[in-house]
């Protein structure tokens, strides 16, 4: 997943992943960018080791990518703007602090929901006119693309992915694992109106 996110096409030499290591040299953080170029958000994801937690650290990488945030900001046109983005688990108390202590403020809440399939649920209804039926990697990686982009076109936190990042994070990439058989589309006559995988 790491090696498929650094050589993903488009990414801005700028904004180089980063290892923070110790005097030995052994790796005990790691720093990386997830960057919307239009308007410019950047989110900086550090990840360091439990035992170095409340040592500064975190704090380090945070600024360094602000830092690389603003030395790519001056390169661009006058007056160009950019949003630092960080994120935590809801229940990383210590992540909340320092965040809020750096005067990062609180926008948006993200669920992950999950239902137990043991449990059964109503056999779905479709449509009428409407076919489902597994993606054919031959004819649909773009047209799946393309819902996709539409459907996501209004979502918080900037544009959808460009076409040739989203293939190779999701089809071609070594992380990306693509099976065609899990993933579903939905079809009214030529067009293709839903995805899921």
């Amino acid at each position: 997943e790491v090696r498929d996110f650094l050589t993903s096409p488009g990414r801005d030499p700028v904004f180089v992943n980063m290892v923070a290591v110790d005097a030995d040299g052994t790796p005990v953080g790691y720093l990386e960018y997830e960057v919307t170029p239009e308007p410019l958000e950047v989110a900086v994801f550090p990840n360091v080791l439990p035992r170095l937690w409340g040592r500064g650290v975190n704090a380090w990488l945070l600024r360094f990518g602000e830092g690389r945030t603003r030395t790519y900001l001056a390169s661009r046109a006058a007056g160009s703007q950019a949003i630092v983005r960080v994120a935590r688990f809801a229940n990383n108390e210590p992540a909340r602090r320092l965040f809020e202590a750096l005067g990062y403020r609180y926008e948006r809440t993200f669920w992950l929901m999950r239902i137990d399939l043991s449990e059964g649920s109503a056999e779905p209804t479709i449509p009428e006119g409407i076919e489902i039926r597994t993606l054919d990697p031959e004819r649909d990686v773009e047209n799946a693309y393309e819902a996709l982009a539409e459907a996501f076109a209004d979502h918080w936190g900037g544009p959808f992915e460009p076409y040739d990042q989203w293939r190779h994070h999701h089809v071609d990439g070594e992380a990306a694992m693509f099976e065609p058989s899990v993933w579903f589309v939905a079809v009214d006559r030529d067009e293709m109106v839903g995805v899921a995988s």
